[in-house]
């Protein structure tokens, strides 16, 4: 299984988002830290981090039920959606050729969606 979140960054999938960070950087004496936090996760070309949360919770979940728990019924989540918020995430099963270099897994012709 391959989950591509369409639009996320580094800083996406954590809390750091919630926090001010130019404030905190600027108090803190961090320079330019804050503004490439914002730009790599938590800026306005970014999926919103509470939606990509959402979907990388409802995937996660679903997966480690899966393979830790062994719940065969959790396969029947590891599906491809494309209801809010999962329009942002491109889930692929099977075999997938090598990442691209460039333009994630929407550049590979078709797979996925």
């Amino acid at each position: 299984f391959i989950y591509e979140l369409v639009g996320g960054g580094h800083f996406t999938f954590s809390d750091i988002c919630r926090l001010d960070l130019i404030s905190v950087s600027q108090e803190l004496g961090m320079g330019d830290d804050a503004t490439n936090a914002l730009s790599d996760g938590c800026g306005a070309e970014n999926v919103p981090y509470l939606k990509a949360q959402q979907s990388i919770n409802y995937y996660g979940t679903a997966f480690f039920n899966y393979l830790l728990r062994g719940s065969v019924q959790s396969l029947d989540y590891l599906v491809d959606k494309d209801e809010d918020p999962f329009d942002v995430v491109n889930f692929y099963e099977g075999d997938v050729p090598d990442w691209p270099e460039e333009g994630g897994c929407d550049a590979c012709k078709g797979i996925g969606k």
